[in-house]
């Protein structure tokens, strides 16, 4: 099953400039990112002129398959509390940020959602947005004051990542995904949240590195694609299902991490002087035997030699196998390969 990250817009910052770095990391861990909106909020056109190289970045990723925009068939219900939960949260901070920008009374709009109130019809709803038209008109510098006021912006990145997870929710119920919210920030967690893997998903997330503008987007594709990193992922991927059953709490879990990668790290650098000394003394006994054997077409000892190396390549991999912390390899891995 794909593993998918959904990611929160906010990812990309606040300014007028995107930022899409933090995207080379999400793909570290996931096989593909969604983006809420993405061919309508990033990938326009007239994007081009305003930011050309990220836009152009952006698009390159949407061919080749890494990031797309979710979408699902309306005629799916999705029978599911949770996801009721996080759009439901995401609609009552869209009526926050309303109050706060008109200064007017949201009440109306939320008792109408309430499961005891008759819903609001369009023409009520329209009615509220003429009103808050006429304000806008009058109080045109209070509202700008307010589209600027910490309260506004609080409101607005609290709605994302509601509705960011109610994506992930959704991409699991209808499409059949294995999908987990990319957050910019950390909400506190809904009352029946289905598991805690999508906290220990954004513990191992930032455990690896960020990749520098020098990494090429090429580099990562190789680094995912390779062999040993698959398998090394494939062990990582179940380690997170099984400390999520464990529900530990998100300390408990980073301190296991920590702890893991610690053993594996300290393990293969002793691991790795064994073998080193092993073969350092197979070279230097046998050197000149060697060489007077490889002179004289006697290949029994180059070919001792030889197989001593193999021999140390296969120690090598056996000792990652039977590392204590070999379930966290993967980020290991990562950290020597793209850390600055």
């Amino acid at each position: 099953m794909e593993f998918i990250g959904v990611v929160d817009p906010f990812i990309f910052g606040t300014g007028d400039t995107l930022n899409i770095a933090p995207l080379k990391r999400h793909a570290l861990v996931f096989d593909r990112l969604a983006i809420p909106s993405l061919t309508e909020t990033f990938l326009p056109a007239e994007k081009l002129k305003e930011q050309g190289n990220v836009i152009a970045e952006m698009q390159w990723l949407f061919e080749r398959g890494l990031i797309f925009e979710p979408t699902f068939n309306e005629e799916t219900e999705v029978m599911n509390p949770k996801h009721d939960e996080e759009f439901e949260a995401s609609f009552d901070h869209a009526l926050g940020m309303i109050g706060v920008l008109f200064g007017v009374d949201v009440n109306k709009i939320r008792e109408s959602k309430e499961d005891d109130a008759p819903d609001m019809s369009d023409e009520e709803f329209k009615e509220i947005l003429l009103e808050i038209k006429k304000i806008t008109e009058k109080k045109r510098k209070k509202f700008f004051e307010a589209a600027g006021s910490k309260e506004f912006w609080e409101h607005v990145t609290r709605m994302t990542m509601h509705q960011t997870r109610g994506f992930s929710i959704k991409l699991r119920e209808v499409n059949g995904m294995d999908a987990y919210p990319i957050l910019s920030n950390t909400i506190p967690a809904t009352k029946e949240l289905p598991t805690a893997k999508s906290e220990v998903v954004r513990i191992v997330l930032n455990s690896l590195p960020v990749p520098d503008d020098t990494t090429s987007w090429e580099q990562i594709i190789e680094f995912r694609s390779d062999p040993d990193s698959r398998n090394k992922f494939i062990d990582l991927r179940n380690w997170m299902s099984e400390v999520a059953r464990a529900e530990l709490k998100p300390n408990e879990v980073a301190e296991k991490l920590e702890y893991l990668m610690s053993q594996y790290q300290r393990h293969m650098e002793v691991h790795k002087m064994k073998t080193n000394a092993g073969t350092l003394e197979t070279i230097v006994v046998t050197g000149a035997e060697v060489l007077g054997d490889v002179v004289s077409f006697k290949w029994g000892k180059a070919a001792e030699a030889l197989f001593s190396l193999k021999k140390r390549d296969i120690a090598l991999l056996e000792g990652e196998l039977t590392a204590p912390g070999n379930e966290v390899a993967y980020i290991v891995k990562a950290n020597e390969t793209f850390a600055s």
